[in-house]
């Protein structure tokens, strides 16, 4: 699980490609609420909205894996009104002058959020991708989680992210 802290040699390993693999854990990391997940042929959904930064990578990454005994799927979608049914959601940074009606839009719906845009965790998101000196970083707005009151996060992935606090800013 140390690829939160990967430093890829130039050339080897796209970011891209480790950001379509820490989305993968992330399904494996944290844990919805029950009526997301009705039943156990109920697939955990990994949405991108807007244009998508993994093409065939995260595809591929995903192909054949499951978690808890449930399919992952892909969906992608352009506009945040056709999104449902999704558990995990990436908000390119196409998106990003409409990205506070989008975190409105999925503010209690147990939908964890996931970008790699500038502050995207002080302005609400849950969970952002940051690259510092070659290493990408994982932010995760506790309040945004907590907020939520469906979502739980892992403390193994607690422990490998920086947590940022939004209450009373």
């Amino acid at each position: 699980w140390s690829a939160v802290w990967v430093r890829p040699a130039l050339g080897e390993t796209k970011e891209t490609d480790i950001k379509a693999v820490l989305l993968y854990h992330f399904t494996r990391f944290v844990s919805w609420p029950n009526e997301r997940l009705p039943d156990q042929t109920s697939p955990v959904v990994i949405g991108i909205l807007g244009r998508d930064p993994f093409g065939a990578g995260l595809d591929e990454t995903i192909r054949g894996e499951m978690v808890g005994g449930r399919m992952i799927q892909i969906k992608r979608f352009q506009k945040v009104e056709d999104v449902h049914a999704c558990h995990v959601l990436f908000i390119s940074d196409s998106e990003v002058t409409r990205i506070d009606e989008i975190l409105a839009r999925f503010n209690k719906r147990s939908v964890l959020t996931v970008a790699d845009l500038e502050n995207f965790c002080h302005r609400g998101g849950m969970v952002g991708f940051k690259t510092e000196r070659n290493k990408i970083q994982i932010e995760i707005n506790l309040d945004a989680v907590n907020a939520d009151g469906g979502l739980a996060i892992s403390s193994r992935l607690l422990r490998q992210a920086r947590i940022i606090r939004t209450k009373g800013e």
